[in-house]
């Protein structure tokens, strides 16, 4: 806990520098991969529930973000 505290901030500093370099439509869905790692990691490590529909989600989430930096 004490490393995602620390570099959270960082994240979201780079993430105010990338929208200074590239269009906010296609940084911001950017944003939300990390919903997808989260999924992921929460159904393999904490043994969460509806795993399968979350992981249902998550794919939408990512071709989501997939067609942005596609068609952008």
């Amino acid at each position: 806990m004490m490393l995602g505290a620390i570099l959270n901030p960082g994240s979201y500093l780079l993430f105010l520098f990338a929208m200074q370099q590239a269009p906010m439509a296609h940084i911001s869905p950017l944003r939300e991969i990390g919903t997808v790692f989260a999924t992921f990691l929460g159904i393999l490590l904490l043994k969460e529930q509806n795993g399968l529909k979350r992981i249902l989600c998550s794919v939408v989430i990512f071709c989501g973000i997939l067609l942005i930096g596609i068609w952008g």
